[in-house]
């Protein structure tokens, strides 16, 4: 399955698209984890919204090989 960090989360059957890219899912997704689980490399809120985006660029392009 190859996907970029552009693609719709949630496309739709029209291929319309106004939400969030897979990217920003993806770190969303990532950041709640880290908030609920707790994540000791992020000392504060900048910290934890980059690794959130590392380990979302980290899966992309795990999926897009």
């Amino acid at each position: 399955m190859k996907i970029t960090a552009s693609e719709p989360a949630f496309p739709s059957e029209e291929g319309m698209f106004g939400g969030l890219t897979i990217r920003e899912y993806f770190a969303a997704k990532a950041m709640a984890s880290m908030i609920v689980g707790g994540n000791p490399a992020a000392t504060n809120k900048e910290d934890l919204a980059q690794h959130a985006v590392q380990y979302a660029d980290a899966l992309i392009a795990e999926l897009a090989k």
